[in-house]
Formats: structure tokens, sequence, C-alpha cells
């Protein structure tokens, strides 16, 4: 029966040859390093999955971002097409407007022109003498209570109504026309 020691040894080389205990101590170091290998793998195997389970978390963080930054540039590209469109509307607003422009501008200049001409024609007319108080002219003021009444008399209309009344409308009746049928027919 062979005893076991912490040191994983199968059986005590005190009961072997030397061959059997060369052989027995090699196998012993080889089995030792065989499990220092093992434990080595095993380490390194957990590390492997601890980074993999990381790089999935990140990768699923990193796709749920793509998505995301794929919604913006949707997003992005449609207020982009938009605003081209905006752009093109304005412009040809903006070139309609520029040819109204030079349109009115040729016109003041024809009136301002115009203007000058018509002024220079009035002045030519104008006698020496009238040019002395242009704007100014010597009229007298309206004679006294010379002005409407601030009664109307419609005391014509025969109505009871119109007798005594204060006038606030100062417009006179318009006349009626009949016409006959020989005015029609002409």
């Amino acid at each position: 029966m062979a005893k076991s020691s912490l040191k994983n040894e199968v059986f005590d080389n005190s009961l072997c040859s030397k061959d059997c205990k060369k052989n027995n101590d090699s196998l012993n170091s080889k089995i030792k390093d065989l499990t220092d290998e093992l434990f080595e793998a095993n380490n390194y195997i957990y590390h492997y999955k601890l980074a993999v389970a990381q790089l999935k978390g990140r990768l699923v963080e990193y796709k749920e971002r793509e998505v995301k930054y794929i919604k913006k540039i949707r997003t992005l590209e449609t207020y982009k097409e938009s605003n081209l469109k905006c752009i093109k509307t304005l412009g040809k607003e903006l070139d309609t407007l520029k040819l109204e422009k030079d349109g009115l501008d040729g016109k003041l200049a024809g009136l301002l022109k115009a203007s000058k001409n018509l002024d220079n024609l009035i002045e030519s007319q104008k006698s020496d003498k009238v040019k002395d108080g242009v704007g100014y002219n010597a009229v007298p003021p309206p004679a006294v209570d010379l002005y409407l009444s601030p009664k109307k008399d419609l005391s014509w209309t025969g109505l009871p109504e119109f007798a005594d009344d204060t006038v606030t409308d100062y417009s006179r009746p318009s006349p009626t026309v009949e016409s006959t049928s020989e005015d029609g027919q002409n």
C-alpha cells in the first residue's frame, strides 16, 4: 500500500530502487508541472471568459448607441433636406424680389426724372413777379359769419321731426333722377 504525502507523491520512495526513485521523482515533477500548467490554464480561461463577458456588455452598449445615433442621423438628414428645400424656396423668392426691385428702381428713376423735368417746366413758366413769394399768396381770410349754420333746414320735407332739430349731418340730399322709357332706349 502506497502512502501519499502533501506533495501529491504516489508512493513512498524508501521502498523503491534508485531507478524507480528517479522515475518516481521525474513523474512527480511532471505531475507538479502539469498541475501548475492546469492551474494557469484555468486562470487564463477564467480571465478570458471575464474579458469576453465584458466585451459582450460593451458590444451591447455600442449597438444601443449605434441605434440611437442612426436615429439621430436620420432625423438630422430629414432636417437637412427640409432646410435645403427652404433655402431653395427662399432663394427663388429672393431672385423674384430682386427682379421686382430692379423693375421698381427703374420706374422710380423714371418718375424722379419726370418729376424733375416737370419742376423745371413749371419753374420756366413762372414769371419773375410770381417767383418772389413762392408758396405765399395774399388771400384775405373769409368774412365773418359766412360759415354754414350748424342746423340744416329740412323743413321743406314737411315732416314734423325735422322742424327744429339740431342737424349733425351736413350733407345735402341727392336729387333723384327719373328715367323715362325714351332715355333708356337711347
